[in-house]
């Protein structure tokens, strides 16, 4: 479905994401596959004051996709213009709002896409013991 989340590093406000200075810096997530991407939501507690999301097939090779909203809002609900396609999204902040640098508590990726949960048979097998039978399981061999 469109709009859902590919992948959230959902951060509770007891921890999140901290620079280590005030300078370039950057964060991504890795989708686990490739994806359609068609919004980002950015939750800061210091936000920057100039930088980009990017997108890679390789977590190598960036592509600026659209600048970050200039605003002094510590939430970025960031509509993509068209659907991108990508397996990894990073936030590049280029230019901080202080010198105590950058602070992310939340980065949220929607689109469609994505890895597919494969199951994966189990092999189980009846053992007898001194003190009763045990049941155990094994992942069956690819």
């Amino acid at each position: 479905m469109e709009n859902e989340p590919i992948s959230e590093a959902h951060i509770i406000l007891t921890s999140a994401w901290m620079s280590a200075g005030a300078k370039e810096e950057w964060i991504y997530v890795d989708l686990g596959a490739e994806c359609l991407l068609n919004r980002i939501v950015l939750n800061w507690i210091r936000r920057p004051a100039a930088g980009s999301i990017q997108i890679s097939d390789n977590a190598a090779n960036w592509k600026d996709i659209i600048s970050l909203p200039r605003t002094l809002n510590l939430n970025d609900d960031i509509a993509l213009d068209k659907m991108e396609k990508s397996r990894y999204v990073r936030v590049l902040m280029t230019q901080s709002e202080s010198t105590d640098g950058y602070i992310l508590s939340e980065l949220e990726v929607y689109g469609t896409g994505g890895p597919i949960a494969v199951a994966h048979p189990q092999t189980c097998y009846e053992e007898e013991w001194k003190n009763g039978s045990s049941r155990r399981c094994m992942e069956a061999p690819a």
